[in-house]
């Protein structure tokens, strides 16, 4: 618990930190390299537990491809770019698979992750790179839910976890623990109309978010199951690798933005 804590202190101000002098300075590359780098920590990971599984991927070939996607998909800004970029890293994945085992399989492996890890990450740029401060103080709320469901879910699953959510993929989450983070979610999505002009709209991104993040939790846990590991690093004292930190926040960036979008009809740029 103490080294958890201690990663936690160290941690979130350092995320901060950095999000706020990107979005001060107006920096792309400030915000992209090292989220860029973060990722490609992650696709790491990934093929481990792709290796774990039996379908080994080349893992230099990964992350760079993984890292230079997400830095495109930011530079480019275009649907259509999107696709381009995603189509020729998964050739890229995929012609590095010949000649290795299971070929076909890990090529598929690799094209998920592709999707999983700089398409879903490259929803952060948009929110951090906004001219406004509502841009940031988007990106900082975001934060806050996804910290406040998994710390609520955690605090109270601990404590009062009884009736288990998914005990095939994850057997220490209970409907308890999503009950208080959702609650917990939704304290902060409605202390969060004291610094944000969106009204009933912190409630009902508190809502996504938490179905997001929940949702983002339990695949990395399918993915941890069918690997057979229990964490999927050890970057992070008390709290196991990247993946395991950003698992949540992976699947909660496009369903924020989304919601932005659609629903409150927020303009990025």
């Amino acid at each position: 618990m103490a080294r958890r804590a201690l990663t936690v202190a160290v941690g979130i101000p350092l995320a901060i930190g950095w999000l706020w002098l990107a979005h001060a300075l107006g920096s792309f590359w400030l915000l992209a390299l090292p989220l860029a780098g973060l990722v490609g920590v992650a696709a790491w990971e990934y093929a481990d537990l792709a290796d774990a599984m039996g379908f080994p991927l080349d893992r230099w070939i990964f992350a760079a491809v993984t890292g230079a996607s997400l830095v495109a998909y930011g530079a480019l800004a275009s649907p259509l770019a999107t696709i381009g970029v995603l189509a020729g890293g998964m050739a890229l994945v995929g012609l590095a698979q010949v000649g290795r085992p299971n070929p076909v399989q890990s090529g598929l492996t690799g094209a998920v992750g592709l999707v999983y890890l700089p398409f879903l990450a490259s929803f952060l740029v948009p929110l951090v790179n906004s001219p406004s401060a509502v841009g940031l103080k988007l990106v900082l709320t975001l934060l806050a839910l996804v910290w406040s469901y998994d710390s609520g879910a955690y605090l109270v699953g601990s404590r009062w976890g009884r009736r288990r959510m998914a005990p095939g993929l994850s057997p220490n989450k209970s409907w308890e623990g999503v009950a208080g983070g959702g609650l917990a979610a939704v304290v902060v999505g409605a202390l969060s109309m004291l610094w944000l002009p969106w009204g009933v709209h912190g409630l009902g991104v508190a809502v996504v978010v938490s179905v997001a993040a929940q949702l983002g939790d339990l695949f990395e846990s399918w993915l941890k199951r069918m690997a057979d590991v229990k964490d999927t690093g050890a970057l992070f004292p008390g709290h196991g690798g990247v993946l395991d930190r950003i698992d949540a926040l992976l699947f909660a960036l496009p369903a924020f933005h989304t919601y932005l979008v659609m629903v409150a009809g927020w303009q990025p740029l």
